[in-house]
């Protein structure tokens, strides 16, 4: 009887080792979970300010280049008409996310007729 009760003793000595590995999985798994929710909340969101940039830009603006943070947003456009760019401005100053925007550069291509902005904004 004691030779078969150490023989089991035994065998589930070698099963519960098996399930230390499995502990040590769940232990890595939890702790990248754990990682993974700190990234997560520590991110910034800017996905809502890249589709207000763009949608406010308009079909007779084109864009050139955008690089966005949380605290702004610079641009290169260009276009056929001064007018569209001054409406620009005013759709991003009265839809009250954009505090300031400042004119880096303008120009007037006249072999093309075309005018190239350089626009930079501070968000809210």
């Amino acid at each position: 009887m004691i030779q078969y009760q150490k023989g089991w003793q035994s065998k589930l000595v070698e099963e519960i080792q098996t399930y230390s590995d499995i502990e040590e999985k769940a232990k890595r798994i939890s702790d990248k979970t754990v990682m993974y929710k700190k990234f997560l909340s520590s991110r910034f969101l800017i996905s809502d300010k890249v589709d207000y940039v763009i949608d406010n830009i308009g079909s007779e603006i084109e864009l050139s280049n955008l690089d966005i943070s949380q605290q702004g947003f610079s641009i290169s456009i260009s276009g056929k008409d001064a007018i569209d760019f001054t409406n620009l401005i005013v759709r991003y100053l009265e839809d009250g996310l954009v505090s300031e925007i400042v004119i880096n550069s303008a120009s007037l291509d006249k072999s093309e007729n075309i005018y190239k902005v350089m626009l930079r904004g501070n968000f809210k």
